[in-house]
């Protein structure tokens, strides 16, 4: 695959004014396997979420960065915001057969820095996109594996769309997958993993409310407010969510975590008498291995895993920065300087008021100026205005334009992984 070299990462991350001045490994749809890790009581000590996350990110590429690299780079991409390469990943891009294959793996590689449409076996995008069906009762739908084959898997349709909107750079039909997956949702108001079993459970509920958020549907959309209603009935009495049954799991709970906040919605409003999500999510982390155990019954499956430790980190990132994981890792091709900037980029730098300033230093101005227009409506006024005024002791105190600034103005606009963005 091809990666983005530091040099252009530098050109990207900054931005200033125009002017100068399957899943077998999808989330929660596979029980943990036992024997990775034995099953352990619940701590005393509970963590905090930084702890927690950063232990469990460790362990993650310790223990999983070559049995699911993909997963292992969304789930530390989610906790910590830093992409990292992995070899393991680009030697799985020539086994690639299923939809959802093709999905986990370009999610994998956006976390990991890599660009999916150039790998060694050609644009991944564009395979999947073309395995959408255009005609027939499933037109829209996006057929089980690669070859075009196979219209049961309801995940394969969710995961394909996450991966397409979050890659860009491709053509499908956006409103007839959409219609396909409604199509699927339960009078219950929850979605199944398969057409064929299609009992709704929490999971497959999660993904297919990215998968609708990706297209723009919001909270109080009718279908995905039945969806949303569902999700509370999944709801245990420890804050957590279940899938069948009574006790809470780290899957569910990692998962609904990261849907409801992709779609606005904070999940600790959502407390119960026994706890919140989050205090949930915590009480799976097992502190001997640095791992998440898939829930505290001490049954046979359920100890830490792979998976479990996946979805924690999925919902602790998603609770810590605000955003799902899936909307942070929304691939942003900044592929243009203007004039102004551009100068100064070839220069490595530029002059102010008597101080040479590196191009480094620089680059979140030039970003922010060269795409003013992305920025949110406050802060293209900050733009505009060479500044703004803040309050400090009890007095307003006029801030101008700077790097701070746009640091904070990217932050806000692009979200907490701005230093990631990608200058090609």
């Amino acid at each position: 695959m091809k990666r983005i070299t530091q040099a252009a990462a530098a050109a990207l991350v900054t931005v200033s004014t125009g002017v100068p001045a399957a899943l077998a490994a999808t989330p929660g749809s596979t029980a943990p396997a036992s024997g990775t890790s034995s099953a352990a009581s619940t701590a005393t000590a509970v963590p905090s979420a930084e702890s927690a996350a950063a232990s469990a990110s460790q362990w993650m590429w310790q223990k999983q960065a070559t049995k699911m690299p993909d997963w292992t780079a969304i789930a530390t991409f989610a906790a910590t915001g830093k992409r990292q390469a992995n070899a393991a990943l680009d030697a799985e891009v020539s086994g690639l057969s299923t939809s959802t294959d093709a999905a986990r793996f370009i999610l994998g590689a956006l976390a990991a820095g890599e660009d999916p449409h150039q790998t060694k076996a050609g644009d991944v995008v564009a395979k999947l996109a073309r395995a959408q069906i255009t005609s027939g009762e499933d037109a829209g739908k996006f057929a089980d594996n690669l070859d075009g084959t196979g219209t049961d898997l309801i995940n394969a349709q969710a995961w394909a769309i996450i991966a397409l909107e979050d890659a860009g750079g491709v053509s499908y039909n956006r409103a007839a997958a959409a219609q396909w997956l409604l199509a699927h949702q339960n009078e219950d108001g929850g979605f199944g993993y398969s057409s064929q079993y299609s009992s709704s459970d929490a999971d497959d509920t999660a993904s297919a409310l990215v998968a609708l958020s990706s297209l723009g549907y919001t909270a109080d959309n009718p279908a995905v407010a039945k969806a949303i209603a569902f999700l509370k009935t999944q709801q245990a009495d420890d804050g957590g969510f279940v899938n069948g049954g009574t006790t809470s799991n780290a899957d569910s709970t990692g998962v609904v975590v990261d849907a409801l906040v992709s779609l606005g919605i904070h999940p600790q409003s959502w407390a119960k008498p026994g706890g919140t999500p989050l205090s949930a999510l915590l009480s799976f982390f097992d502190p001997a291995s640095g791992g998440f155990r898939y829930d505290n019954t001490g049954g046979t499956y359920s100890g830490v895993s792979g998976y479990s430790t996946r979805d924690a980190l999925i919902g602790l990132g998603a609770l810590q920065s605000g955003r799902s994981v899936y909307q942070r890792l929304h691939w942003q091709h900044f592929t243009w300087l203007n004039s102004y900037w551009a100068a100064i980029y070839r220069a490595g730098g530029a002059w102010d008021h008597g101080q040479w300033k590196s191009w480094a230093q620089l680059r979140a101005m030039a970003v922010a100026g060269s795409y003013v227009w992305l920025l949110t409506p406050d802060w293209q006024a900050v733009v505009k205005a060479h500044g703004k005024w803040v309050v400090s002791g009890g007095h307003k105190v006029w801030v101008p334009w700077s790097e701070q600034l746009a640091e904070q103005a990217l932050r806000d606009s692009f979200g907490l992984d701005t230093v990631h963005l990608n200058l090609l």
